[in-house]
């Protein structure tokens, strides 16, 4: 779980700065999970209905992450003081 928080706060930092060119947008993205392995039947079931938003303005970034009904993460990246702060929740 750790592992795939992490992937998601990385890849929120390089779209970020990939999309630098930009002022100001939002990006959102329906997570969908599929696996024909029953053994991974529940961990598709509870985050199923993921989702990822992302929302910038000049340095600043903000991402917001929804696991399904298993827990929330808010990625706040300001460009200029290169400060960022998650926040994890729980459902």
């Amino acid at each position: 779980m750790q592992k795939l928080v992490l992937l998601f706060a990385m890849t929120i930092v390089t779209s970020v700065m990939s999309i630098a060119q930009l002022k100001e947008g939002r990006i959102s993205y329906d997570i969908e999970m599929s696996s024909d392995d029953p053994d991974k039947a529940m961990a598709v079931a509870m985050f199923g209905a993921s989702t990822m938003d992302l929302y910038f303005s000049g340095d600043l970034a903000r991402t917001e992450l929804n696991f399904g009904s298993m827990m929330s993460m808010a990625t706040l990246v300001n460009n200029e003081t290169e400060d960022i702060l998650i926040l994890k929740g729980g459902a």
